[in-house]
Order: structure tokens, then sequence, then C-alpha cells
């Protein structure tokens, strides 16, 4: 009978037969309930279950679903030499040296390509995770987090049960993270006359070496996130502290105690803004179960390079008394606002004065930040009939419109005007003339920035000025918002994988809570598991998650290209006089934006 370590590695010289394995496997796929698989080893048992749950094909021969390899530079300059110096050992042996990344997706071959079959051998970009391929040694380590052997007919596949493979996870030397696979296959032919057990040893050897050169290049980094760390708790005071770069994380005793996973993600949002910045980063942020603390964040720099930052978290002196909106009736308006940051906690609480004191108001913010959904909940709060207008459409300006809008509010409703920084200089002339007609008429503008040809609209109006904030502003709200978008769909998923949430809170969303959404439901509706992971969005979704962000300078003159366009109402040779810079020049930095992933548009 077949002998194992606690890793899954075999120990006798082979596994059971390959007869009986392929026979067992039948039964299986055939009746997977009444089934006998304790001849099996219980890690390939385990994983056969796994690939039927999945609905793997077992008639399966080819591998032809590609993925973008997701594994980092580094790992891959240290892992050059072990995979040179595996492919010079095994040359005699026909053997094939893999190196897949954390979800299983080989990114490195090497050996001989007379020795491996073009139909089903894998190649750069072959998604091997169990999911996709079955029981394989890549993916059955990945699943199980340690070494494993898949023998010839122990793959549940059939283009595969003529290899005989040996996988080792590489873990990160300080997070003991998986950072790649590496992974030795043989064809049968040469399995034959092989040791088990050497090919586990020449596995485990080489990860070790991977390991221990990821170790020496980590070193000077962490120590340098450590000192820092060191440095920040020996000053005075009882604040947290939380130092963090893309791979590491260093939290205080007292942290501990209240962040959560998706709290991380948060710090790592706004650590990465301070990074950008350049500077040190001041917020208020709302962590834990509800607790608000003040966050100070300043990048951390080594021989002028940026490798992380440091992040100190204290009670604020006074804690702000929640706002009486916020108490989720389900028939409040204010429901559909979603978040519990203080940036949005002080709107709303703007807007439940504003609606107490029945006041007009006009809301300044970003495209896609709420403007008109705030507005519309402040509407159905001043009058039993709300209605809305968008001003950006053609025909609304006319005298027409104005006699609607007069008959709307003679009549007690509420009125919202979205995109009112649209409207060109006559429109804003005869709409101020019907708002100054009314003493504190209940009128809701939204605009996107305060023009100044816009001030005698609101100057007409005598409301008040809201500001919504961009999601960038309000990343502690970034996971509520992921759960809400989740909850409301029809689909399965009910969770976002770590990783990919703080992802999310990390990217600057450029047109905020609406793209957010829209990518949140895209990716869920595509997903076929409970959990959405980085893995499961299209490259498309990938690419904006990847996308460089802007630094200090490139954010500012991207602000002053979208004011300019606005100025000249989407003319751009307007507004490349506006800008003081020539038409082909601003044409060229548009399409640099927009090609990484920018709107114009605000």
């Amino acid at each position: 009978m077949t002998r194992t370590d606690d890793a899954g590695m075999i120990t006798a010289p082979a596994p059971i037969g390959g007869a009986q394995l392929r026979k067992l496997h039948e039964q299986f796929v055939d009746d997977p309930l009444g089934t006998d698989l304790s001849a099996l080893r219980p890690v390939i048992a385990r994983s056969w279950s796994r690939s039927l749950k999945w609905s793997v094909s077992p008639g399966r021969r080819h591998f032809a679903e590609y993925r973008e390899p997701r594994i980092d530079e580094q790992m891959l300059q240290c892992a050059e030499p072990v995979l040179d110096e595996l492919e010079r050992m095994c040359a005699d042996t026909g053997a094939t040296i893999y190196l897949a990344d954390q979800d299983g997706t080989i990114s490195a071959v090497r050996g001989q390509p007379d020795h491996r079959d073009p139909h089903t051998a894998a190649e750069p970009g072959s998604a091997m995770s169990e999911d996709v391929a079955g029981t394989n040694s890549d993916g059955t380590a990945l699943e199980e987090g340690r070494p494993v052997q898949v023998w010839g007919a122990e793959h549940f596949c059939e283009g595969m049960q003529n290899n005989y493979c040996t996988s080792v996870p590489v873990f990160d030397p300080l997070r003991r993270s998986v950072r790649a696979v590496l992974s030795l296959s043989v064809p049968e032919r040469v399995a034959r006359d092989l040791d088990a057990r050497s090919m586990a040893l020449i596995a485990q050897g080489a990860a070790t070496e991977l390991t221990q050169r990821l170790t020496a290049r980590l070193a000077v980094r962490e120590q340098r996130l450590l000192a820092s760390y060191l440095a920040e708790m020996r000053k005075r005071g009882s604040d947290s502290v939380v130092v963090m770069d893309d791979r590491t994380t260093i939290v205080s005793k007292g942290a501990l105690h209240f962040l959560s996973q998706d709290d991380y993600a948060v710090l790592a949002g706004y650590a990465r803004q301070s990074e950008r910045l350049d500077r040190p980063f001041e917020s208020e942020v709302r962590l834990g179960p509800g607790a608000i603390f003040e966050l100070q964040a300043r990048p951390i720099t080594t021989d002028g390079e940026t490798i992380g930052s440091v992040i100190r978290l204290r009670p604020p002196k006074q804690t702000p008394k929640r706002p009486h909106i916020s108490s989720k009736r389900r028939s409040d308006p204010f429901d559909t606002l979603i978040g519990e940051s203080l940036a949005i906690r002080r709107v709303l609480e703007v807007a439940s004065t504003v609606v107490r004191r029945r006041m007009p108001a006009y809301i300044v913010g970003e495209s896609g930040t709420g403007k008109s959904l705030l507005a519309m909940a402040m509407a159905e709060r001043l009058a039993a009939d709300a209605v809305g207008f968008d001003c950006a459409e053609a025909g609304f300006a006319s005298a027409k419109a104005a006699d609607q809008l007069r008959v709307h509010l003679d009549g007690g409703a509420a009125v919202v005007l979205r995109h009112t920084d649209r409207l060109q200089p006559d429109s804003i002339r005869l709409l101020s003339e019907t708002l100054g007609r009314y003493e504190n008429p209940p009128v809701i503008l939204t605009m996107a920035n305060l023009r100044d040809d816009a001030l005698e609209l609101t100057n007409a109006l005598v409301g008040v000025e809201i500001d919504m904030p961009p999601l960038r502003s309000r990343r502690d709200d970034i996971p509520l918002l992921v759960a809400h978008f989740l909850s409301s769909g029809d689909h399965g998923v009910t969770r976002v994988s770590p990783g990919l949430m703080r992802a999310l809170v990390e990217a600057d969303w450029t047109q905020n809570v609406a793209q957010l959404r829209e990518f949140v439901e895209t990716a869920a509706a595509r997903c076929t598991f409970s959990e959405l992971s980085a893995q499961h969005l299209s490259d498309a979704q990938q690419r904006t998650l990847a996308r460089n962000p802007l630094s200090r300078l490139e954010e500012a003159e991207l602000h002053q290209i979208r004011e300019a366009l606005v100025d000249a109402g989407g003319n751009r040779v307007r507004a490349a006089e506006l800008l003081q810079i020539g038409r082909s020049t601003l044409y060229r930095k548009i399409e640099n934006y927009t090609r990484r992933g920018f709107t114009m548009e605000v």
C-alpha cells in the first residue's frame, strides 16, 4: 500500500497501479457518492471531490484557457538562476520545470520541447488552478497549501494522466503567504525509473533556495520598514501604529484588537495616497466597530525611493455626534446613500439641516459621486412630489422649460436641476430670473464645479452649498459600498477576497462611486463562486486596478484640463487657448490620460 508523508508526498516507490487508478476514477465520475476512495491518498481524494464540485470535465485533453500571469518582477528575477540550475540537473530526465503564480497560472517554462506533448503541455499563461484543470500538482498544492505529488492517473483530467508531477509552494519569507509554485513534471516513460522521493527532494531544495534568494532581496527593504515602525513606537503617546508596503504589514499590539481585514484595505488605500502625494497625509476615518480615528500617514523613503508608509492612529479629541438622519429606516430617502465615513456623514448632516429648515441648496462634486442621488433624496424630504430635470438635455433652457419649472414650483413640488454647470450664459440668465421670483424655493441644483458664470444662478437661489466628496476622500466607505452592491444583486457572490478588497480600496476611481458600482456588479455577474477574487476579473478590469496612479503634478494637470474643457463647453481648441498650450499638445495629453483610463468628463 502506498505510504505518504504529512505533506502529501509519496514515500513508497510508486502509488497504486495505473490501471486500478483509472478504473477507480471511472467509478467515481459515474457514482461519486457510492465510490470508495480509501485506496487513494487522502490529498488526491479531496482534490477529486473538489474537481467534481467545480464541474471539471474528466475527459478534457486540451488546456487552452489562458490568463495573464500575475507573478511579480522580483520573484522572476530570483527564480531565473534557480530555474536554470533545475533545467541543467534534469536535462537527462526529460523533465519540464514550471513556475506558476499564486493563482496557478503558469509564468515560466523550462525543459526540452521534444519531451512535451504539444497538445497537453502547459505553456506560459496556462491556467492550472483546480477549478479549471482539476487535480494537478500546481492547483492541488495551492489548495492544500503544501507540497504535493500527483502521479499519472491520479490527475483528474485524461489529458494529464501521462505526466508525473511534483509541486512545491514558494512562501513569502515574511508574510508566509504563497508567492509562487515551483513544479517538476516528467513523462510516464521516464517516471517508471525515477524515485518519487528524489523528485520531491529536488523540488523542495529548489523552492528553499528560491525562498532564500527572496529573503536576501527583501532584507534591506524590510529592515527599513521595521526601523520606521520602531522609531514611531518610541514616540510618546498611546497611539496605534501600522507600517505597510505592498507586501508587508507591521501592526502594533493595540491596533490588532480593533482592526478588521477590511480596515487594513482602507489603511492601505490612504497609505498609497500619501506615497503618491509624496508628503504626510491626514484624514479622519471610521475603523473597527464604528470607532473614529485621526489618521496620519507619511511615506517611508530610502535612497530616494518611496518603499512604504507609516500610519499613526489616534482617537479624535471630540467624537462627533451621530447626525439624526443616519438612523437606517427603510422609509428614509437618505438610506440610498451608503457610507459611514466622516466625509459622507458631514454631507448628510448639512443635507439634513437644509431639509429641516426647508432651504434650497446646490451640490458640487465630481462625476459619479452621488450628487443626483443626494439631491433627489433631499427633494423627497422637502415635498411629497419631487421632480428632476437634466439641464444637459437639448432644449431644457427654453422659455417652455422655464414655464414647466414654474408650474411645478407653484404646485408645491420640489425640483432637482442636474448638470446646471453645462448651461450656456443665456440659459443661466433665464433660469436665474425664474428662481428669483421665489423665496426659499424647494430647489436643489447639482454641478461638477462652481464656475464664475454659475454665481448668478446660485445668488438667485440663495441656497446652501454642499460639497460632495470624491471616493478617494472616503476610502473607508469602499468596503461598505462593495458589500451593498453585492447584496443588491441577484448573483451568488456574497463576499470579496481580502486581496481584491485591498486593490479596490487602493484604486483611484476617477468616476467615483458610479465606476466602482459598475466594476463590482459586472465582475460579480461573471463570477460563479461565492467569493469574488482577482482571478475572476476580466482583462479590462485587471488593467483598471493595475493602472499606474497619477503623480501629484499629473493630478493637478488633469484637473486643469478638465476645468478648461468644461469652461470651453467641450471645445478643445478653446480649451487649449485657456490653458495657453498648443492644440496638438492638448490632444496628446488628453490621449495619454484617456489611454490610462482617466475620463475627461467632470
